[in-house]
């Protein structure tokens, strides 16, 4: 199905492109920091595939040990074409790119930009 074979291509890119990027080894006990990037993955809702990231919390007070943040959404909109959104910090989604095939959209989330976890 399109659906397996959209989740083997992106586990390949996160795990090949985006880990490598962004993934951070745990502080020091010299230069603790509070929050710091363990887990980029993908997950699907409905229409939309999802790379999301994944932030423990470090700090005494933290409300909850770890934080996802949803880093760029892919509309299926027609067959082999997406809509490419990013999450404001509001938690609206601004669509920047309509009608890009999967690898148009890979190209686009490496590029970084509003697509940076």
């Amino acid at each position: 199905s399109l659906k397996a074979a959209i989740e083997l291509k992106a586990h390949h890119f996160v795990t090949s492109e985006l880990n490598p990027k962004y993934i951070q080894d745990p502080p020091s006990e010299n230069q603790p920091r509070y929050t710091y990037l363990t887990r980029i993955y993908t997950k699907w809702h409905g229409r939309y595939c999802y790379f999301c990231a994944t932030y423990p919390h470090t700090s005494p007070n933290a409300l909850a040990p770890t934080s996802e943040t949803k880093v760029a959404r892919l509309e299926y909109t027609a067959p082999e074409h997406f809509n490419l959104a990013y999450q404001c910090h509001t938690g609206s989604w601004l669509e920047l790119h309509t009608g890009l095939n999967w690898d148009e959209c890979l190209v686009v989330i490496k590029a970084g930009g509003d697509f940076c976890p």
